[in-house]
């Protein structure tokens, strides 16, 4: 049964791969690397508009790279400023409520894209988060 486990997808897995692009990108932008396809999709997936000059990248990585860490300290200062921005709030139990259920909206008040902003919602999953969303208000009409 392990085995069967290890093979199937978790929620979290999504923003791994995240932090993995975050570093790749990083990597590349300090070598100078930004003119390659592998630099510009990294850093088009951070940004809400697609933008994949290396200088708004770096301006992405400065906002962004705190919220992809080992452990769940990402995750809760991610939350954080969801709260700051009146995306949800913090109750007495430390939880946290989603305000606004639109990933197109909420991403673009905090200017990461809709991808990158559901795959940093799918590792509050791991940690027994729950929530629904919709990708944008056409999809919230169905």
């Amino acid at each position: 049964m392990i085995a069967l486990a290890d093979q199937t997808e978790n929620a979290g897995d999504r923003y791994r791969k995240g932090k993995d692009y975050m570093k790749s990108a990083y990597d590349f932008w300090d070598t100078g690397r930004t003119g390659i396809d592998d630099f510009k999709e990294r850093a088009a997936y951070f940004d809400y508009y697609g933008r994949t000059d290396a200088k708004t990248f770096k301006e992405n990585y400065d906002k962004f790279n705190k919220y992809y860490t080992d452990d769940a300290s990402g995750l809760i200062k991610f939350w954080d400023k969801l709260t700051e921005l009146g995306i949800a709030t913090k109750d007495a139990d430390d939880g946290y409520k989603l305000l606004i259920n639109d990933a197109e909206e909420a991403s673009k008040r905090i200017g990461i894209s809709t991808e990158a902003y559901s795959d940093l919602m799918s590792l509050s999953k791991e940690y027994g988060g729950s929530f629904t969303f919709v990708s944008s208000l056409e999809d919230g009409k169905e």
